[in-house]
Order: C-alpha cells, then sequence, then structure tokens
C-alpha cells in the first residue's frame, strides 16, 4: 500500500530583514534556553557549533556513480553495479514482507539497541535496470534517540543490499542483525549523498550531528542556495521571547525527503577558539569565545543551532568595531549598557553563579563579547568566556572493571585542566581489578575524574524525558539509574553527587542521553577495548509546572567481559 505524502512544498519566503535565497552562482551558505551548564560523563566540554572533522574540503561536482570496494566477505559484495540515475517517487510506498533481519529470538545476537522487527520499509526510488532503493526507519532502544535510517538496495533479482555509508558508525549493531545472505554495497547513489565537506562559491559547510528528521518535520524551512547533492535550507528559532536572537540550523534536503545537519564553517578562529583577530587596541588576546550559549565548564548551541540577530534588529544599534579578522571582515562590539543585546548577556550569562558583580555599566565598557557578520547577513555573537557564568562543574566519573586485573590506557580527545589521577601526556595509565578499583602511582582510586574543554556537538532533547514532581525525583532517579545498568554502588555515587544539585521547583525534567549519544558527542579511547559499554548522562531542569515530554524507554545492556561505565550531567539553569 501507498504512504500518506511526505513531499511537502516548502515555505520558501524569506524572513524579514534576512537576505534572499542566492542562486547557485552567487554566495550562500518559548522561552528558549540562551545559557546551559554541561557537563560530560568523561569530563567538561565546551561544545561547538562546528564539529571537528579531519577530512578534506569537497569541491561540488557531480556525484560519482562507479562501483566501489566494500571491507566485507567477498559473496556479499555487490559488484559491477552500476545503477545510473534514479526515478525518486513523490510519495514513498511502505512495503511488507521484506525479510532482511535475524530473528528477534537468535541468541547468537549480542545486545543491540536496534528493534529491528519493528522496522518500516518504504521504497523511495527505482532504476531503469529494475533495482529498487528502500528507506528502512528503525526505533532504537537508547535514551535521545527514537529511531534511525538506513537504506538497502534491492537488486533486479531480488536480493538485497545494504547500501553503507563511509564511516557508519551503526555498521557493527546493524551487522549483528543482518541475515548471513543480506548482501553489503558501498555503492554511491546519487540524491542521498552528504559529503562530509562541501564548497559553494567559496563557502564552506560541514556536515552536522547525526539526525534522522525529515523535510516534513522543519519548521518553516528556508531555501538559500541549490547544490549537486540537494538543495540547502536554513530554519530559525526565537532564541528569547523578548529579543531578536535566533538559533539558526541548515540543512540538506535529500531526495527522499530526509535532511543532514550542516554547518558554515569559520574561519576566524583557531583549533583552540581563540579568535584570529587584530584587535584597534593592540591586545595580543588569547582568550576563548563561544558563539552565543556558554560557560566556564561548558555550553550547547542546541545541537546545530547557532545563535544569530538579524541584520536590520534593533539589537545591533550603537556597534563600533573593534578589530578585523585575519581574514579582513570587521568585528564589533556593543558598549552601550542600555541595548537589549549587552542586558541579556550581563542578567542571563554573566550573573549567573556570581556573589561578586561589577554593574551592567562596568559590564559593558569590557571586552565581553564581539559580533561578526556571515555570508547569509546574519551577524552571529561571540562572547568572551571571562564573562561566563561563575558556576560549578559537576564531577564526571569513569569506572573500570575487566576480568583480572589488568593496565588499562584511558584518553580523552579534551584539553585536561583537572584530574585525579593526573592526566599525563599519554592519558591516565592505570592498573585496574575486577572489583572496579583503580591503582596510579602507588595511590588507589575508585574511579577516574578530569575537567576540562573538548569539543562536539549536544542534541537538543528538551521534548523528551519526564516532568517529575519535586518529591519523587530520588525515586524516580533510582528507578531510571536500575533501567539503564548501574550497580548499586555507581548508583549512590550518581545520587550523592547529583541530588543536592535538583533545581527546587515543583517539577523537574529528566532527559537521558546514553552510550551511542555520548561516543558521538565526547569519544573515549580505551586500550584495551572493553567488550561492555555503559555511558549515560542526565540533562535536568527545573519546571513550574508539569510538562509534555515524549517518553524515552530505557534499557540496560548486559555486562560481558571488561566494562566501562561513565555518568555525567547537565543543569539548564536559566529559563
Amino acid at each position: 500500500m501507498e504512504a500518506e505524502v511526505v513531499n511537502p512544498e516548502p515555505v520558501t519566503e524569506p524572513i524579514p530583514a534576512a537576505k534572499p535565497p542566492l542562486s547557485g552562482k552567487k554566495w550562500f551558505y518559548t522561552g528558549g534556553v540562551l545559557l546551559s551548564l554541561i557537563v560530560l560523563g568523561g569530563g567538561i566540554w565546551i561544545i561547538r557549533w562546528q564539529q571537528r572533522r579531519k577530512t578534506p574540503v569537497m569541491e561540488i561536482q557531480n556525484p560519482p556513480t562507479g562501483p566501489t570496494t566494500a571491507p566485507t566477505d567477498g559473496d556479499r559484495i555487490l559488484a559491477g553495479f552500476n545503477p545510473g540515475k534514479a526515478t525518486w517517487y513523490p510519495v514513498p510506498k511502505i512495503i511488507t514482507g521484506v525479510v532482511i533481519f535475524r530473528p528477534e529470538e537468535d541468541d547468537s545476537q549480542e545486545f543491540s539497541p536496534l528493534v529491528t522487527q519493528e522496522a518500516v520499509f518504504s521504497e523511495v526510488a527505482g532504476f531503469a535496470a529494475g533495482e529498487r532503493l528502500i528507506d528502512v526507519s528503525i526505533p532504537v532502544q537508547a535514551p535521545g534517540m527514537s529511531g534511525m535510517v538506513v537504506r538497502i538496495l534491492k537488486s533486479a533479482d531480488g536480493k538485497y543490499y545494504y547500501v553503507r555509508q563511509a564511516g557508519d558508525e551503526w555498521w557493527e549493531s546493524l551487522d549483528a542483525k543482518l541475515l548471513p545472505e543480506v548482501g553489503v554495497t558501498e555503492q554511491k547513489i546519487e540524491g542521498v549523498l552528504s559529503p562530509e565537506e562541501m564548497m559553494v562559491a567559496g563557502m564552506t559547510f560541514r556536515i552536522g550531528y547525526m539526525s534522522y528528521d525529515k523535510f516534513s518535520e522543519l519548521k518553516n524551512p528556508i531555501k538559500i542556495v541549490e547544490t549537486d547533492y540537494g538543495m540547502l535550507y536554513q530554519t530559525r528559532t526565537k532564541i528569547l521571547t523578548d529579543s531578536d536572537v535566533f538559533g539558526r540550523k541548515i540543512y540538506l534536503r535529500l531526495k527522499d525527503n530526509y535532511v543532514v545537519p550542516y554547518s558554515l564553517k569559520t574561519s576566524l578562529f583557531d583549533d583552540d577558539n581563540i579568535p584570529q583577530i587584530n584587535w584597534n587596541n593592540n591586545a595580543e588576546e588569547d582568550k576563548g569565545f563561544i558563539n552565543g550559549m556558554f560557560s566556564s565548564c561548558g555550553s550547547s548551541a542546541l545541537m546545530g543551532s547557532v545563535p544569530v540577530v538579524q541584520d536590520s534588529s534593533g539589537l545591533l544599534t550603537g556597534k563600533i568595531q573593534t578589530g578585523k579578522a585575519k581574514t579582513g571582515e570587521p568585528v564589533y562590539q556593543i558598549k552601550d549598557p542600555g541595548n537589549e543585546l549587552v542586558k541579556s548577556i550581563y542578567e542571563q550569562v554573566y550573573q549567573v553563579g556570581r556573589d561578586q558583580m561589577i554593574t551592567l555599566t562596568e559590564f559593558a565598557g569590557q571586552e565581553n563579547h564581539f559580533l561578526w557578520q556571515d555570508p547569509l547577513g546574519d551577524w552571529q555573537i561571540w562572547v568572551n568566556q571571562e564573562f561566563g557564568p561563575n558556576a560549578e562543574c559537576a564531577k564526571p566519573v569513569i569506572y573500570l572493571y575487566p576480568t583480572e586485573d589488568t593496565v588499562v590506557n584511558v584518553r580523552v580527545e579534551a584539553n585536561i585542566s583537572d584530574s585525579k589521577p593526573v592526566y599525563k601526556t599519554d592519558g591516565w595509565t592505570v592498573t585496574a581489578g575486577q572489583s572496579g578499583k583503580l591503582k596510579a602511582d602507588g595511590i588507589v582510586y575508585d574511579y577516574l575524574f578530569w575537567d576540562g574543554q573538548g569539543h562536539g556537538e549536544y542534541p537538543d532533547l528538551r521534548d523528551r524525558g519526564v516532568a517529575v514532581k519535586q518529591a519523587n525525583i530520588e525515586t524516580t532517579l533510582m528507578k531510571n539509574l536500575m533501567a539503564l545498568g548501574l550497580n548499586d554502588r555507581e548508583t549512590a555515587d550518581f545520587l550523592e553527587f547529583w541530588l543536592p544539585k535538583m533545581p527546587v521547583t515543583p517539577y523537574v525534567r529528566l532527559t537521558w542521553l546514553g552510550t551511542a549519544e555520548m561516543d558521538r558527542l565526547a569519544p573515549l579511547i580505551v586500550s584495551p577495548v572493553p567488550d561492555t559499554k555503559i555511558r549515560i548522562f542526565l540533562e535536568f531542569e527545573g519546571l513550574a509546572r508539569p510538562k509534555y515530554l515524549k517518553p524515552q524507554k530505557l534499557t540496560a545492556v548486559k555486562r560481558v567481559g571488561f566494562t566501562l561505565v561513565e555518568w555525567g550531567g547537565l543543569l539548564i539553569s536559566v529559563r
């Protein structure tokens, strides 16, 4: 049978004062939260809207269609296949009877968060030789995720092939679920390609976080520019109800009507987030700046959302040039204490967690922010970390449980500022026992701890979780931690640290991230590699009244062999 239409026409009218969409030959690219305090399981992380990716910039060109070699067993590879141009269906066809996954009762499988027995198959395109492309939507039993999408190619002779993407993060879990007769191909299919980076008219767009949103789920998408990979769109969400600060996201629309998040890459900063600017006062600045949402602990730009001010906004009144980027663009600052943007930064960022504060007038005179106009015509807000909130950072911990006394090395891709035991140039090297006790330099520890700054993107999950009455927080947390697989010791440590930090409000929102999200957000490098990883992360926020949230299914991973457990948390402290 056929599915409902999922191909709505986009809203293409530009928002007031925004620059109009550009052609492919020109330049392109309530009550939200302004501030987030974030602690990720293995450390304190600065969350940037740009992901670090060590991949070359790719000029837009016609995507290749020739066969490639997949790193799988020979008889599973689809060889010599060149599908040519696909015919995309205006309405995907829901199909049944596709058998590609092992039965759930197959005891040979290890635990997987993929709920393949509930997968939905949608035929989205056909090829001249009779092949068919099928989108497979699979529910995921992991906090912070509701599902994922993979693509299956059905050959003319009726055989199925999993279309594996380069750098596929789900391959291991998915391969364990596939029947052995299901083939694999790394064939690049034009229409559903999303390069790591792409350059259009001199502007670089970098792929963002993993997402499985449909185009129809975007709110008021606005066209930016057509590329050989599809149309780029932007969406805007008002961050503050009483100001003109918006959260901007950029998406590439694929031919099957899924979207891939992208960000506009800037050359303003070095790898340590230090702006490469020649200041008018000739200052040699080495201070870090964060794009709009930040703290001394870390920050979240709400997963790919860049805070911007429109060019016509009254918030920009009184801006003065304070320097010039090494790329030539001027940067500005507003020093008027009566300006609403300056007031917002002062009241909703600087004042958080401080007992002793300078006045608003004194604050406005400091070099606390700068403004930069990007190629889309928006003004990005960059705030000096020194004027971030003086908030307490939480204590993230990592537990190690080998099957026998083992020397373990753990490294974190971050700049470490504080740690126990001492984090050395090659990370931690400890002798871990079965009980979880860790020995380093003659001292015994219960777990690893560190503070520092790293890079990554944080998911916007504010619509998921549960709103809990103040009186029920402890019991709810205990049940959640048990469901997520923490043992008594880990649960006690978690509650001892986090319960006193719960907001004293009638309700508290509890939202969980799991191992999959944490591995993408804050990867750990561990040798020997653990057989089992349990990484959980709590985001919580005080609420004045109950709020409907999409429920999360919390599941535990069976501990097999060498096990690593990690927990952390994030307090949304300003509403």
